[in-house]
C-alpha cells in the first residue's frame, strides 16, 4: 500500500505560502557560470579537437533586495500573528518555520521546493540533516513522494540525490542541470576543513573541473534548507561552514527552535495548536508503579548541587514519620556528606549502617557515593524488581495492543507497537550460529499468548489466529554475520538499519504484513515516523536515561492511515498511548517543561501579537488586528498590571476577571468580550491565591491596652498545662488485639494508572481514566525488627508489643510485606491507645508558668493579602486576622458583624499550645460574648469543615477531644466546635441552658 499526501491541508499550504511570499515581486530566472579553474586543473585536451573541456552551471537568481526581502517578511510575519522583525543584517536571509513534530514538516518543505521553482525558477536546494537517521527519512520522503510531486508539478522535472564523497562527479550535475536539484547532505559531511567538500586534493579536483567541490555548491547560490536546526547548526563553527555554501537563503524548520539574533520566524505551528487542532495524536500516559514496596533500604539520587561553599544532594528515599510510623517516598534536599541514611530515613532499620561517603558535581557527572557504590544522577540503589516491572510493561502494552485492534481493525487500520530497548542481547543474540532469545523476547512471547487466549474469539482483530513468532521483528544494526548489535545510531551499520525501517514504512501498514509488535535500539529512534504507532514501551535498562518526553512522543504523534492510504483524523481513532515508569503528573510536568524550554513558548503567557488572532469586523469584512492594535492593547493591559515583564497574566487579571472588572481601551471595546474570553484561557484556572493587595498591619491598641475585657479573657486561658494518664494494660492489649485481628495487609503491588494528556493555552496535565492493581505474591528476603520497632513508635514496653501480635496471630502478615504490616499495626495500636489515652487523661496547670501576652501577640509589623489571606477587625488584637482556609475566613467576617461578640482573636500556632499525646495543638479562636449586658461569657472556638466526626481525620478529632479536655479540667473558659457561626450560637445557647 501507499500512503496519500492531501496537498490541500490548510495549515501546511499556509506554513508553504510563509515562504513564497518572502519574494513576492521576484521575476522567474536564473543565471549561469563556468565550472573551471585553471590554477588548479591541469587541461585536459580533447585528443580528436585539442580543446580545453569547460562545464556551464545554472544558478540560482535572486533580485530582490534587502529591503524588498524585509517588507515582504513583515507583511508575512503579521499575517501569522508573529512580531514583526526590525531588520535584516548583512543581507543574510535566515528564515525559522515551527511545525510541531507529526504534522508533516517534511511534506511542507520538499513541497515548497516545487513552489519556489514554479514561481520564481528557483532549482538548485540542499537539505542539510543533523544525523544519518533523519537523512534516510527524508530520503524515504522523496521516493514515497515521487510520484505525487510528478502529478502535481507535472512541467517541472526534479531529481533528488544523497551526497556523498565517493561521488563527486554527482556535485557536477547539480551544478550543471536545468531542473528542480535536491542534494540531501548530513551536517558532518560539511562541518570541518578535513572533510572533502572543503579540501583541495588534485584527486578530488581531478572530479570537478578543478574547482574546489565546495565552490561547485556555493556558486548555485543554493536555497539551504536545514532540518532540525537546533542540532544541524547549533555551534557558531557549524553556522561558519553553512554559510560557505553561500545560501540565497536558509529556511530552518523544527518542532523546537532556540531563539538566535537574525533568524526571522515567519510561521508557527505549536505543539498546543496541533493538539488543539488535532492534527496530531492525542497521548495517553500508561503508568507502571510499584506500590506497598518499601521494604528495602531504596535510594534515588535527583541531583547535586554545588556552590563555592557547600556541596548538597536531592535525593529520594523511604521515610518514615516518627508520630506515626508511616513509611511515605520522599524527596529530601540539602543532603550532605557524611549523612547518614539511617538518621534521615527517620531510623529505618534497612538504612543502618548506610552514610553518604561522598559527592560529586561538575559539567558532566552528578553522583553520589553510599558506602562506597556511586549513584549517578537519576539512578536508583535497591529498588523494586525492575525485570518485574518491564515485564509489566510488556503485558499492559500488548493489552493495549489487543484493545485497539479491537475498535480500528474494523476501520481499515492496522495497529502498531513499538518496543525501545537498549541492549540489542535482551531482544535476540547469537552463541556462533545458534539464535539466542534474550529477556524481553522470551516475556512478550509468553505474555503475548496468555493475552492473546482473552481475544482469540474476537474476529473484529485482523491477525488474531497468527502465531507469535510472526507477530514481531526487530530492527537493529547488523554485523558482518547479519547478526544484531548494539549501537550509537551513526555507523555505517546504522543507515541500513534506517534503509530498513524506511522501506518496510508502508508495507508495515498493511494487513498482510503480520508484523505488529517492533523491537528497535534507542539509539535508532529517530528513525521511526510510522504513523500507525499507537504504542510506545521504552525498556532501556541502563541507569541514566537522556529520553526526553517529547522525543519519545515524537515517534507515535502522527495522525494514522487506514489500508487505502488515506489519514483517518480525530482524537476517539487517533490515541498514542506511552509506556511510563512515573506517574502521569510528573510526566504532564516535563513535558510542559520541554515544550516551554523547547520552543520558547510559555504556558499562561502573552506576546505583542497574541491579539493579532481575534478577528475584526472592518466594513462586513473580517480581518485581523494590526499589528500596531495588538501592540497597543498589549501594552496598554503591561501598564495595567494585566501582565508582568515576563507577558505572564498577573493576579491583578483573574482578580479583574473574576470580579467583571476588566478594563479595555474604549477602541477596542466592541471586541471587548472576545478579548476578555482570550484572556480567560490564558489564565486558566482564576482560583489562585494572589500575591497582590498586600497589606501591612500591627497591634490593635484600643484592643489589647488597658481594656479589662481583654485582659479578663487571657487571664482566663494563659496558664501553660500539663497531663497524666493511668490506663489499664491488660485491657489496652485486649482491646488492640480485636483490632489488629481485623488487619488485611496487602503485598507488594504494581499501580496501573491511564491517563490522558491534555494541552492548552495554560499547560499541559494529565486527567486519569482508569486505574488497576496487580498483586505481586512472594516471601521478602529482609524482616526487620519489628519488636523495636513498634516499641519505639507506641512507647510501649516490649513484652506489651509482643504480647499484643502473639494474641493477634497476624504475624504470617509480617512476611508477606514487612514494612506495611509494621505501619499498618503501629498505626492500630497508636489509634487504640490514643482512645484509651483519652479516657484516662487529666490536664493541670503548671504552677508559675503562662503563656505571655507579648510573646504570643508581638508589637511588630506583620504582612499579608488582603483578599486572601486578611479579614480587617476593629474588635482583635490585630487590625486584621489572618485565616487559613474558606471556613476561617466566613468565620472571622462573622464574629466581626455580631454586634454581641465584644472581643475575638485567632491564637496563633506554636505560640499558644495545648499538649496532647499527640503532638501540641492550638485551637482558632478565643472570643469574648455580651450575653445581654448582663454577664460577659468566654469561648475558646475550633472550626472546621464539618462537625460530624466521621467527616474529620482520626487525629483532626482526637486533638478536637484533648482540647475540650484541657479547658474541662483546667476552666477559664468553654470550648466549642464548629463549622460556621450559626454552629457557634447554638452551642453556647446549648452551655448556657446546661448552666
Amino acid at each position: 500500500m501507499a500512503i496519500k499526501f492531501n496537498p490541500n491541508l490548510d495549515y501546511q499550504n499556509d506554513a508553504i505560502a510563509a515562504i513564497t511570499s518572502l519574494f513576492a515581486g521576484q521575476e522567474i530566472g536564473y543565471s549561469n557560470f563556468t565550472i573551471y579553474d585553471p590554477k588548479k586543473y591541469q587541461t585536459q585536451m580533447s585528443i580528436s579537437e585539442g580543446t580545453e573541456q569547460t562545464e556551464i552551471g545554472v544558478a540560482n537568481k535572486l533580485v530582490l533586495d534587502s529591503d524588498d526581502i524585509l517588507k515582504n517578511l513583515k507583511e508575512t510575519q503579521l499575517n501569522n500573528h508573529l512580531k514583526a522583525s526590525d531588520k535584516i543584517t548583512g543581507n543574510e536571509y535566515n528564515f525559522a518555520i515551527e511545525m510541531e513534530t507529526g504534522t508533516g514538516k517534511t511534506y511542507v518543505y520538499l513541497k515548497s521546493i516545487f513552489e519556489l521553482r514554479k514561481k520564481y525558477g528557483f532549482m538548485k536546494f540542499i537539505i542539510l540533516v543533523p544525523s544519518v537517521a533523519i537523512k534516510e527519512g527524508v530520503l524515504a520522503s522523496l521516493r514515497m513522494l515521487t510520484s505525487h510531486f510528478d502529478y502535481h508539478y507535472k512541467d517541472f522535472a526534479f531529481h533528488y540525490f544523497q551526497y556523498s564523497s565517493d561521488s563527486l562527479h554527482q556535485l557536477m550535475e547539480f551544478a550543471r542541470s536545468d531542473k528542480i536539484e535536491i542534494m540531501v547532505m548530513t551536517i558532518q559531511s560539511l562541518d570541518s576543513d578535513n572533510k572533502v567538500l572543503n579540501t583541495n586534493s588534485q584527486k578530488h579536483l581531478e572530479k570537478t573541473n578543478g574547482v574546489k567541490p565546495i565552490d561547485v555548491i556555493n556558486r548555485t547560490n543554493p536555497i539551504v534548507i536545514i532540518d532540525e536546526p537546533q542540532s544541524t547548526s547549533a555551534s557558531q563553527s557549524r553556522k561558519g561552514y553553512i554559510k560557505k555554501l553561500n545560501p540565497l537563503c536558509t529556511l530552518q524548520y523544527s518542532a523546537t527552535h532556540k531563539q538566535e539574533k537574525n533568524v526571522h520566524k515567519v510561521y508557527r505551528l505549536t505543539a498546543v495548536d496541533a493538539y488543539i487542532k488535532k492534527l496530531v495524536k492525542q497521548i495517553e500516559v500508561a503508568s507502571v508503579i510499584p506500590k506497598n514496596d518499601h521494604n528495602f533500604a531504596y535510594v534515588k539520587l535527583i541531583e547535586v548541587k554545588a556552590t563555592k561553599s557547600k556541596i548538597t544532594a536531592k535525593i529520594e528515599i523511604d521515610r518514615r514519620d516518627l508520630k506515626t510510623g508511616m513509611v511515605e517516598r520522599k524527596v529530601i534536599s540539602g543532603i550532605k556528606p557524611h549523612d547518614d541514611l539511617f538518621d534521615v530515613s527517620g531510623r529505618r532499620e534497612v538504612y543502618s549502617n548506610m552514610r553518604i561517603d561522598k559527592m560529586t558535581c561538575n559539567s558532566g557527572k552528578q553522583s553520589i557515593e553510599i558506602n562506597g557504590k556511586e549513584l549517578l544522577a537519576e539512578e536508583t540503589m535497591n529498588s523494586f524488581d525492575q525485570d518485574l516491572l518491564k515485564r509489566t510493561q510488556i503485558r499492559k502494552t500488548i493489552e493495549e495492543h489487543f484493545e485497539k485492534e479491537k475498535r480500528l481493525n474494523p476501520k481499515g487500520i492496522k495497529v502498531l507497537s513499538l518496543f525501545f530497548i537498549d541492549k540489542v542481547a535482551n531482544y535476540r543474540s547469537w552463541d556462533g550460529d545458534n539464535v539466542i532469545d534474550g529477556k524481553f523476547l522470551t516475556w512478550f512471547e509468553e505474555e503475548y499468548e496468555q493475552v492473546r487466549r482473552k481475544y482469540e474469539c474476537d474476529r473484529a482483530i485482523v491477525s488474531i489466529k497468527t502465531p507469535v513468532n510472526s507477530v514481531h521483528q526487530g530492527y537493529f544494526a547488523m554485523d558482518s554475520k547479519r547478526h544484531f548489535k548494539n549501537t550509537k545510531g551513526d555507523s555505517v551499520d546504522d543507515i541500513k538499519a534506517y534503509e530498513s525501517i524506511m522501506k518496510d514504512k508502508e508495507y508495515l501498514l498493511s494487513f498482510e504484513n503480520p508484523i505488529r509488535f517492533i523491537f528497535s535500539h534507542s539509539a535508532l529512534r529517530e528513525g521511526w515516523d510510522n504513523p500507525n504507532v499507537f504504542q510506545i514501551c521504552t525498556l532501556n535498562e541502563s541507569a541514566k536515561s537522556n529520553d526526553r518526553k517529547r522525543q519519545e512522543i515524537g515517534r507515535g504523534l502522527r495522525i494514522c492511515v487506514n489500508q487505502d492510504g488515506e489519514r483517518v483524523y480525530g482524537f476517539e481513532t487517533n490515541t498514542l498511548t506511552v509506556m511510563a515508569n512515573q506517574s502521569y503528573e510528573d510526566f504532564a510536568k516535563q513535558l510542559q517543561t520541554e515544550t516551554e524550554q523547547d520552543g520558547g513558548f510559555k504556558f499562561g503567557a502573552i506576546e505583542y501579537l497574541s491579539f493579532a488572532g481575534i478577528t475584526i469586523q472592518k466594513d462586513d469584512v473580517e480581518v485581523n488586528m494590526t499589528e500596531k492594535e495588538s501592540t497597543d492593547l498589549f501594552n496598554f493591559c503591561k501598564a495595567k498590571g494585566y501582565i508582568d515583564v515576563d507577558g505572564k497574566t498577573t493576579e491583578k487579571l483573574k482578580i479583574d476577571l473574576n470580579n467583571r472588572t476588566v478594563e479595555i481601551p474604549q477602541e477596542f471595546d466592541k471586541y471587548k468580550w472576545d478579548i476578555i474570553e482570550y484572556f480567560k484561557k490564558v489564565c486558566g484556572n482564576l482560583n489562585i491565591k494572589t500575591a497582590e493587595n498586600k497589606v501591612s498591619y500591627r497591634l490593635n491598641k484600643r484592643v489589647v491596652d488597658n481594656n479589662p475585657i481583654f485582659e479578663e479573657l487571657w487571664n482566663r486561658i494563659k496558664d501553660k498545662t500539663k497531663y497524666s494518664v493511668q490506663f489499664d494494660t491488660e485491657q489496652l492489649i485486649s482491646d488492640c488485639v480485636v483490632k489488629l485481628k481485623d488487619l488485611r495487609v496487602e503485598g507488594v503491588e504494581i499501580e496501573y494508572r491511564k491517563a490522558k494528556i491534555s494541552q492548552n493555552t495554560t499547560g499541559i496535565e494529565g486527567t486519569m481514566t482508569g486505574l488497576e492493581y496487580e498483586y505481586i505474591s512472594g516471601r521478602n528476603r529482609y524482616l526487620p525488627d519489628i519488636i523495636s520497632f513498634l516499641q519505639n513508635t507506641t512507647n510501649l514496653t516490649r513484652n506489651t508489643v509482643l504480647e499484643m501480635l502473639n494474641r493477634s496471630e497476624t504475624l504470617y502478615m509480617f512476611y508477606i510485606n514487612p514494612q506495611r504490616y509494621m505501619s499498618d499495626a503501629a498505626e492500630i495500636i497508636n489509634n487504640v491507645l490514643i482512645k484509651v489515652v483519652l479516657q484516662g487523661i487529666k490536664y493541670t496547670k503548671i504552677a508559675g508558668e503562662e503563656f505571655y501576652l507579648q510573646e504570643v501577640f508581638p508589637d511588630e509589623e506583620l504582612h499579608g493579602c488582603l483578599i486572601s489571606e486578611l479579614v480587617k477587625s476593629d474588635r482583635s488584637v490585630y487590625e486584621y486576622n489572618r485565616y487559613d482556609s474558606t471556613v476561617e475566613r466566613v468565620f472571622a467576617k462573622a464574629l466581626q458583624d455580631d454586634k454581641r461578640v465584644i472581643v475575638y482573636t485567632k491564637l496563633p500556632t506554636k505560640k499558644f499550645i495545648v499538649p496532647t499525646p499527640l503532638g501540641d495543638y492550638t485551637p482558632d479562636w478565643a472570643v469574648v460574648l455580651d450575653d445581654n449586658g448582663e454577664k460577659k461569657l468566654y469561648f475558646v472556638v475550633e472550626t472546621k469543615g464539618s462537625t460530624k466526626e466521621d467527616d474529620l481525620r482520626n487525629t483532626e478529632l482526637l486533638k478536637i477531644r484533648f482540647g475540650e479536655k484541657r479547658f474541662l479540667h483546667v476552666g477559664g473558659a468553654g470550648y466549642v466546635l464548629a463549622s460556621k457561626h450559626e454552629d457557634f450560637k447554638r452551642e453556647v445557647g446549648k452551655l448556657l441552658t446546661m448552666k
